[in-house]
């Protein structure tokens, strides 16, 4: 009975992504696959709902939207919508954020349409552009860690070590430059918090895209719609696997499918927030499940464990 009461442990241990982190702390790695429906959430796919803030790096200095200019900011996941659990919020001294960077690589117009964003390293970027990458923006803390290539356009940061309850959350960061809020995101911040490196996401297949449609355009009045389907280039959850999530592609008019997805997200300016130009509600959407690896190691582990039970039994009678 002992023999099998430790291999159970190493099970536990095999079998369950490491809790360092925070988002594998609540998502249900419960899978199934599901795809379908235009867009639409379903099976174990589990929602990340949250607000954002961004800032608009002019690129080629021309007063409207083109090729070269870069989009920045960050996203504040405030609950989660896990497959079949009531939705969580995330606990008081614990804030899960995503950091991104993405230039306008084509389509539309200054005065609206449909903008194409890539990441802005394989783009060759002007100057301005540059400093608005995820490497100029972010602290060392997260860049030497985040094994960020050319097609990297976010990061996802995580503390649970918050100094105050709400302290922790990028909305308080209150610095006077986007970019100086952007530094925020390190190992001892303004509020003492520990922010740390939890996944990289890209944009790596030929599927991935990240596309804004501009529905008004007059500043300072702005409306926009967001899409975009990513890989899921690295990350600190241990052995786990990220099932196909699908999106609707706006502009191509097709569903695909991708790890993570933002499955809606509504653009508009805000009102008396500075330093930040837009900000926006949106919806991400992964289904993480143990990596198939995991899985043969947890069964066979159960083998062994339920093998020396009848073994020792038999002995014994």
């Amino acid at each position: 009975m002992k023999r099998l009461l430790l291999v159970l442990a190493l099970v536990a241990l095999l079998g369950i992504p490491a809790n360092a982190a925070i988002l594998n702390q609540f998502v249900t790695y419960d899978g199934p696959i599901h795809v379908g429906g235009f867009p639409s959430v379903g099976g174990g796919e589990d929602e990340l709902i949250d607000e954002s803030r961004a800032e608009w790096c002019d690129g080629g200095v021309q007063g409207a939207f083109d090729a070269d200019d870069v989009f920045f900011g960050w996203i504040a996941t405030s609950d989660i919508n896990a497959s079949g659990v009531p939705s969580k919020d995330i606990g008081a001294f614990q804030q899960l954020a995503i950091a991104y960077a993405g230039m306008l690589t084509g389509q539309g117009s200054g005065a609206g349409g449909t903008f194409v964003a890539g990441d802005v390293a394989s783009v060759v970027p002007v100057p301005a552009a540059n400093a608005c990458s995820l490497q100029s923006l972010l602290h060392a803390d997260i860049t030497n860690v985040a094994g960020l290539t050319a097609k990297s356009v976010a990061v996802v940061i995580g503390t649970e070590k918050g100094t105050s309850e709400g302290g922790t959350s990028p909305q308080n960061f209150d610095q006077l430059t986007a970019a100086a809020e952007m530094a925020e995101f390190n190992s001892n911040n303004t509020f003492g918090d520990t922010w740390a490196w939890e996944a990289t996401l890209g944009q790596v297949s030929s599927a991935d895209f990240w596309e804004i449609a501009i529905d008004v355009f007059a500043p300072p009045a702005f409306d926009a719609r967001e899409r975009a389907g990513f890989t899921m280039q690295s990350h600190a959850y241990g052995p786990t696997a990220w099932l196909p999530v699908d999106v609707a592609n706006l502009s191509a008019g097709v569903v695909t499918t991708h790890d993570a997805v933002l499955a809606s997200a509504n653009v508009f300016s805000p009102s008396n927030d500075a330093p930040w130009d837009f900000k926006d509600n949106s919806t991400m959407v992964v289904n993480p499940i143990p990596e198939p690896g995991s899985l043969l190691i947890w069964f066979v582990m159960i083998g062994i464990g339920l093998a020396l039970s009848l073994r020792t039994r038999t002995a014994k009678s």
